[in-house]
C-alpha cells in the first residue's frame, strides 16, 4: 500500500462514526475521533492508558482477558460492554476484536458502537409496552365493572316496573281521595328517583363511546358539546387535514 493510500485509510478511520481502538502491549496506541468523544477524552489522554481501566469495573478482568486472546491471535465475535465516561458514568457499546500488526508490532484492534440512543429507544418502548398493558388491565377492570353495574341496574329496575305498575292498578282500581294522594305521590317519586339513578348506573356500565372523535372534535369544533352518549353539532364540523362538513345531529 503506497502512502497516499495509507493516508486515504487514516481519513477513513478518522472520520467514520464507529468506535476503533487500537491496543498494544495492554494500552491504548490510538484511538480515533469518535471514540475519544464518546468517552469524553481528549486523544492525547486516552495514548498510553491501560486499556482496561476504560472497562466497567465488573468487566476489567474480562476485557484484560479478550485483549490477549486477540493478540494470541483470535478474532473475537461482537459483543456488548460497559465503558466508564472520563466524568465516570457509563456507556454501553457493543463492539468485535481481531488481531493486527501496528507500529511493527502486535495489537488488538477494537471496532464498536455506541449504544446510548439504542438503549434509550428500547428503554422508551418498555415503558410504552408497560403503559399500554396498564391501560389494558386498567380497561378490562373498568368493562367488569361495567358489566356488574349493569347487570345490577337491571334486575333492581325489574322490580321498580312492578311496583310501578301495581300503584297504577291500585289507583284504577281503588280510586285516589284525598287523604290517600300524598302518599301516592311520594311514592310515585321515589319510584322516578330510583328509575333516574338506575338509568345513570346502565348509561355508566356501557363502554366509552367515541372517546377518540370527542378528543378530537372538542378541539377543533368550540361550537360542539357533549351530550350524554352523542354529538350535539351547532356548528358544521371541521374535521383536521379534511374539508368542511355538515353532520346530522341525530
Amino acid at each position: 500500500m503506497d502512502s497516499a493510500t495509507a493516508g486515504d485509510f487514516f481519513q477513513l478511520v478518522e472520520r467514520t462514526s464507529d468506535l476503533i481502538l487500537i491496543v498494544r502491549d495492554g494500552r491504548i496506541a490510538y484511538a480515533n475521533a469518535a471514540f475519544a468523544f464518546a468517552l469524553g477524552y481528549a486523544r492525547d489522554e486516552l495514548e498510553g492508558k491501560q486499556a482496561s481501566l476504560l472497562a466497567h469495573p465488573d468487566e476489567r478482568q474480562s476485557v484484560a482477558d479478550r485483549i490477549e486472546q486477540t493478540l494470541a491471535g483470535s478474532s473475537l465475535r461482537v459483543r456488548r460492554r460497559r465503558l466508564l465516561r472520563r466524568d465516570g458514568s457509563e456507556i454501553a457499546i457493543e463492539s468485535s476484536t481481531f488481531p493486527m500488526q501496528f507500529g511493527g508490532a502486535p495489537a488488538a484492534v477494537l471496532v464498536g458502537r455506541d449504544l446510548t440512543a439504542v438503549e434509550a429507544a428500547e428503554r422508551e418502548k418498555h415503558a410504552a409496552e408497560t403503559a399500554v398493558g396498564q391501560l389494558r388491565s386498567s380497561s378490562e377492570a373498568i368493562s367488569a365493572m361495567g358489566k356488574l353495574v349493569a347487570g345490577i341496574a337491571h334486575e333492581v329496575r325489574n322490580p321498580l316496573f312492578g311496583m310501578s305498575a301495581t300503584l297504577d292498578a291500585m289507583e284504577r282500581r281503588f280510586g285516589t281521595g284525598d287523604g290517600e294522594e300524598p302518599f301516592l305521590r311520594a311514592l310515585r317519586r321515589e319510584l322516578e328517583r330510583l328509575n333516574l339513578l338506575m338509568r345513570d348506573l346502565l348509561e355508566y356500565g356501557k363502554p366509552p363511546r367515541f372517546a377518540l372523535f370527542q378528543s378530537l372534535f372538542e378541539s377543533s369544533n368550540p361550537g360542539c358539546r357533549w351530550h350524554r352518549s352523542h354529538w350535539r353539532p351547532l356548528v358544521p364540523l371541521r374535521i383536521p387535514g379534511k374539508a368542511t362538513a355538515r353532520a346530522n345531529p341525530e
